[in-house]
């Protein structure tokens, strides 16, 4: 995890490298998210995950850190500027909300031979959840999902990241949310109105100019490669289905 300060940098260089230990998988076993995830921690990369943010958001949190992100190593977390970075989290937390979800939008590499998929890859799939309801726009989505085998738009997730508090009793629902404790007092927002989870109260006012996760998913062959070499000879489905 990376502890940062209020413009959104690495403070004082915080960033902390947890080593996959015996130590380490024995203290996973008291996350909250144990019962739900620990069945799954040998076979699933999701529920690892899931107890890897829990287990580091209480480290964070003993360091100071206020919130967590979870992202992935192919995941940015966009903000205009610094300044809008430290504004953004004021907000939230003079709003009283405890968890944020935010729109993931997809990067799309223009060329193979991708090294740096941070500075190097510009065009991005934009999440429909934040497209407008327009022909155009229709057009332009039925366009790209012609150009997968199974239709799909975006190929892989469209349900956005999310940040936490860290506060006692917050654990991962998945790799995508947070479950706050009933009694926290925090509400919850979001930048996505997706009628699967709809929550239209959360949904936030300023959607379209808030943060987002740019999420640079096998930007070239090389990244896709080495996803696979990572992987393995994995199921189609993710915990059995």
């Amino acid at each position: 995890w990376a502890a940062l300060d209020a413009a959104g940098f690495a403070a004082d260089n915080r960033v902390s490298r947890i080593q996959r230990s015996a130590a380490v998988l024995e203290a996973q076993k008291t996350c909250l998210c144990w019962d739900k995830f620990g069945p799954f921690a040998s076979t699933e990369v999701q529920a690892r995950q899931a107890l890897n943010a829990e287990h580091a958001g209480a480290a964070a949190r003993d360091d100071g850190c206020a919130w967590l992100a979870h992202l992935d190593v192919d995941e940015l977390f966009f903000t205009e500027s610094p300044e809008r970075f430290a504004e953004h989290f004021r907000a939230l937390e003079n709003d009283g909300v405890g968890h944020c979800t935010y729109a993931n939008h997809e990067g799309v590499p223009e060329r193979p031979g991708v090294v740096d998929y941070f500075s190097e890859v510009t065009l991005f799939r934009r999440n429909h959840h934040l497209v407008p309801l327009s022909g155009e726009a229709a057009r332009g989505m039925a366009w790209w999902r012609a150009r997968t085998k199974r239709g799909q738009y975006l190929l892989c997730y469209d349900c956005g990241k999310s940040v936490v508090r860290l506060v006692d009793g917050a654990s991962p629902s998945s790799v995508h949310a947070w479950t706050l404790p009933r009694d926290s007092g925090f509400s919850r927002r979001t930048a996505l109105a997706d009628a699967r989870m709809l929550d239209v109260a959360a949904v936030a006012s300023d959607a379209a100019t808030m943060p987002c996760v740019l999420h640079y998913v096998a930007c070239g062959s090389f990244w896709l490669r080495t996803k696979y070499e990572i992987l393995g000879n994995f199921d189609d489905a993710w915990f059995g289905g």
